[in-house]
């Protein structure tokens, strides 16, 4: 960029502007072959400064590091989760906490809401499981997972009229149910190794 590499010549403390010649005889400079004219350079700038476009907001409200979040759906909320047990909805065009909710006994490691926006799945170190309303309400709490849990997906919702959550953990199981019914359609443990 050129803007950033712009430099200053100067000879005897004067900048040239036009010519060196034009700059040796204002700097009174003795111009023959005996004589060594020295020209320096400074830079210009020394860094560049980006203009801010569009500032951004801080979401102040855990007490402890945030390892995952999620907006769902709509975009109208975000689901924050962490080291604190506790998850936290945030209104996205208020910057604010929409409702905080508690009910984790460990770390939250994934959350996720899900494809309609009115269910969010969390799931924790612990190996625990639980489905929450935006309210806070819990709808079911299971711990299918003997480590942490990894992983969390819907079943996208154009492919069944059914709420299908499926997790995967570090015990190297899969865990899947019907979030509305609360039944459970399947649990694989083939993998050796987490998943």
């Amino acid at each position: 960029n050129q803007e950033q590499n712009k430099h200053i010549l100067m000879v005897d403390d004067y900048e040239i502007t036009k010519t060196l010649k034009d700059t040796l005889l204002k700097s009174k400079h003795i111009f023959d072959s005996e004589h060594v004219v020295k020209i320096t350079y400074h830079p210009e700038n020394l860094f560049s400064v980006k203009p801010l476009t569009r500032g951004g907001n801080s979401l102040e409200g855990h007490s402890d590091s945030i390892l995952t979040c999620q907006c769902s759906p709509c975009g109208k909320y975000l689901a924050t989760g962490g080291g604190d047990q506790v998850l936290r909805i945030w209104d996205m065009h208020t910057y604010t906490i929409f409702n905080t909710i508690e009910g984790h006994t460990s770390w939250i490691m994934n959350v996720l809401w899900s494809p309609d926006g009115s269910k969010i799945a969390s799931g924790s170190y612990d190996g625990k499981i639980i489905i929450f309303d935006k309210e806070g309400n819990s709808s079911q709490e299971i711990k299918p997972h003997k480590q942490w849990v990894t992983s969390l997906a819907w079943k996208p919702l154009h492919l069944s009229d059914k709420l299908i959550l499926v997790s995967s953990g570090k015990d190297g199981c899969l865990f899947s149910m019907n979030a509305v019914t609360n039944h459970q359609l399947f649990n694989i443990s083939g993998h050796n190794e987490s998943i």
